[in-house]
């Protein structure tokens, strides 16, 4: 091979393995910027499991001050029934006491039961979409890859034939030359310094 043969392949081949470490690196680069949104992605699930968990706490704690005043209020009811003789049954406060505190109990645990709801909706969908971003990242990362792997094939094939085209008879004739110098010597393949 010429000399300018030698500099072509070599110009190929580094930039064959310029575009695959690029291919390579696009690859791996998608897949660090996956990992890194799922862990963000957890980041604000667990966010989202505190907030619900607060609230929910909130509720519980109001609910328990609720039962507390009505308790007060069953028990103020109570001494007042007894101290004017009345009886329990008939009192309509009492009654209407209790009614209200069913009600609020009620609407309380309807609203934790509904935050807890919404928290898992909305931990679901957050981590789905977290997935679906990370494969599409990968996807994005994988094909990077196979277009430089295609790049570098297709610039190999184009640096090998323009190496080719150079002169295919400028190899011929410099493997002519070495065979003739050889041959000038005595036997192909036999060392020039021994004298038969």
């Amino acid at each position: 091979m010429s000399a300018p043969q030698v500099a072509m392949a070599a110009f190929t081949g580094i930039q064959t393995i310029g575009q695959i470490q690029n291919a390579r690196y696009q690859a791996n680069l998608a897949e660090r910027q996956a990992r890194e949104s799922l862990k963000q992605a957890e980041m604000q699930k667990t966010q989202l499991q505190i907030e619900g968990e607060q609230e929910r706490v909130r509720l519980a704690q109001e609910e328990i001050l609720r039962m507390r005043k009505a308790k007060e209020t069953i028990a103020t009811d109570i001494a007042a029934g007894a101290a004017s003789g009345a009886l329990l049954d008939g009192n309509v406060f009492l009654n209407q006491s209790l009614k209200n505190l069913s009600e609020d109990l009620n609407i309380l645990r309807n609203e934790r039961d509904l935050i807890m709801q919404k928290t898992k909706g909305a931990v679901g969908n957050l981590m789905a979409s977290a997935y679906e971003q990370a494969a599409i990242t990968r996807a994005a990362g994988k094909a990077a890859r196979q277009a430089g792997y295609l790049s570098a094939v297709g610039t190999l094939a184009k640096g090998g034939m323009q190496t080719y085209a150079m002169g295919p008879s400028s190899v011929t004739s410099d493997m002519t030359k070495q065979l003739n110098i050889m041959g000038d010597v005595g036997v192909v393949g036999k060392d020039p310094r021994v004298i038969p």
